[in-house]
């Protein structure tokens, strides 16, 4: 039985369906036989020798090659789709493993884990709920150290609780600088100003919960560094919440 490698089926898609086509779990688990045969004969009447019958020698060689390579990723992924629809196979762990192997060997997005000391999870997701960054680092799709990294960015997108106090005219500049110098007051910025009596309760919950609400989505960290693209998090995003509800279903 042939051994379907990352490598190889990326090439074979890229020759058949064009050098912009990203190889991802939804895209071999929706691919069918009539899409490949369609595309096969599609760049087989633009790349068959027959088709240029006036080319020079070179030219006829060139083609002749190209319409080979084509052939032959053609009929690999012809043996991958009738071999995943025999076992109904979904490509999951080359999913995964392939992902994993980009972030060692050369990153994506300007985002680069070949530092040992990058730290990947290998095995299943746990039998817990959790939230999406640590589902995407038990599926193996970013590291550990990037999802602190990732809470971070989240953190920074936000405005202060400082700043939307004095957009709501509630606290001013000089005010501000008091409670952020207030040092024997414990707490973060809404709590020590409510001990200092400068807001008042409902006034503190309104603050964070609006603060809460403009938090961008985690997700979107890891799609802009490149560790996945958008349909990739749509797809793993759907996957958590399915996992989570398995996980209390299985509690009750």
């Amino acid at each position: 039985m042939h051994e379907f490698k990352a490598e190889e089926l990326s090439s074979a898609c890229r020759i058949l369906f064009g050098p912009d086509v990203e190889i991802t779990r939804d895209f071999l688990w929706y691919l069918q036989l009539e899409g490949a045969k369609s595309a096969y004969w599609s760049r087989a009447k633009e790349s068959h020798p027959d088709a240029h019958p006036g080319a020079a020698i070179t030219v006829q060689r060139a083609l002749g090659n190209e319409f080979g390579r084509l052939t032959e990723s053609y009929r690999l992924l012809c043996s991958f789709l009738k071999y995943r629809e025999q076992t109904k196979y979904a490509p999951n762990d080359f999913f995964v493993n392939r992902r994993r192997k980009e972030k060692e060997t050369h990153g994506r997005g300007g985002y680069t884990s070949n530092n040992t000391s990058e730290l990947f999870h290998n095995g299943t997701v746990p039998n817990i709920e959790v939230k999406i960054g640590r589902y995407l680092y038990f599926r193996g799709v970013t590291s550990f150290q990037s999802i602190f990294k990732a809470l971070r960015w989240q953190r920074e997108q936000r405005p202060s609780i400082g700043a939307l106090a004095r957009q709501w005219g509630w606290l001013d500049d000089e005010m501000i600088r008091t409670i952020l110098s207030t040092r024997h007051i414990p707490g973060l910025f809404g709590e020590r100003a409510l001990a200092m009596g400068v807001l008042t309760i409902r006034q503190q919950r309104k603050l964070v919960f609006y603060q809460q609400s403009l938090h961008q989505r985690l997700g979107i960290y890891f799609v802009v560094n490149g560790m996945v693209n958008e349909k990739e998090m749509e797809i793993l995003a759907r996957e958590r919440i399915m996992h989570n509800y398995l996980v209390r279903k299985t509690r009750r």
